[in-house]
């Protein structure tokens, strides 16, 4: 699986309404809402580099309301698992 984050910009007022979409894109993860000049990052998990791209230009890039996308291909990923507090 190959990892990667895709920072999004929307129009505005448009927020709420593309955040809910990425919410049904295939291999889309995570969804976050932000407070930075990209409104939405979204963590993806696809089987190749060839779909994570095509996932971002094709979906997300093309999806109403999203003005630009930025994508961020993980070369290393390593999930931390964090001791639980008493």
């Amino acid at each position: 699986m190959v990892i990667g984050y895709t920072l999004i910009n929307t129009k505005a007022g448009c927020d709420k309404d593309v955040f809910d979409k990425m919410l049904k894109v295939p291999y889309v993860r995570e969804v976050s809402y932000t407070d930075s000049p990209y409104k939405i990052i979204a963590k993806l998990d696809a089987p190749s580099i060839s779909e994570l791209g095509m996932t971002n230009w094709k979906r997300i890039r093309e999806m109403d309301g999203v003005t630009d996308s930025m994508l961020i291909i993980a070369l290393l990923h390593q999930e931390v698992e964090q001791p639980k507090s008493s």
